[in-house]
């Protein structure tokens, strides 16, 4: 419940990693599959996107963008653009073929159209064509609707009828 508690482990892991020379030769992912899931803040704007945006960052040794120009000017292209974990899944197939391996990359059943993020992404790809179910997708935008008190009210007691409905039914 308090995230900011694991703020100075993460600092000295990524200090640590840096300091013994792990980003001179290492691509580092660091990811989470969404943001604060409970409490007030679920009912801002702030709060809505948290529930449905994980974050990704990475983190690449310094000659990678010197071998690979094309690849790293497209996934700085891609900041901004509608991209999923199906995508990473992508990039993950992509970096073993960069790094010379045999390797062929396969497109995921769930998302055949998702792409490496070291390709460009078509910054009008909607949520069906990058696979993220309508609940979770933020093209629509947050809106919060004000009722006046007797619409609370109405709406309240047509819940509450429900539910007795519900519990009479099964009682």
């Amino acid at each position: 419940n308090t995230p900011s508690m694991m703020d100075n482990k993460l600092k000295s892991f990524l200090a640590n990693l840096n300091s013994s020379g792990v980003t001179n030769n290492s691509i580092i992912i660091f990811l989470s599959d969404h943001g604060m899931r409970f409490g007030d803040i679920r009912l801002t704007e702030t709060g809505w996107l948290e529930e449905r945006l994980p974050f990704i960052y990475f983190s690449f040794p310094p000659w990678f963008k010197d071998k690979f120009p094309r690849e790293y000017a497209n996934l700085k292209g891609n900041i901004n653009k509608l991209t999923t974990p199906y995508d990473l899944h992508m990039t993950l197939q992509h970096i073993l073929v960069l790094s010379g391996l045999n390797y062929t990359m396969k497109p995921s059943d769930a998302c055949p159209q998702c792409r490496s993020l070291f390709e460009e992404i078509n910054s009008e790809r909607s949520c069906e064509e990058a696979a993220i179910a309508q609940h979770w997708c933020t093209c629509a935008g947050f809106f919060e609707i004000k009722l006046n008190q007797e619409a609370e009210n109405k709406l309240g007691g047509f819940f509450i009828n429900e539910i007795h409905k519900i519990i009479s039914a099964k009682g």
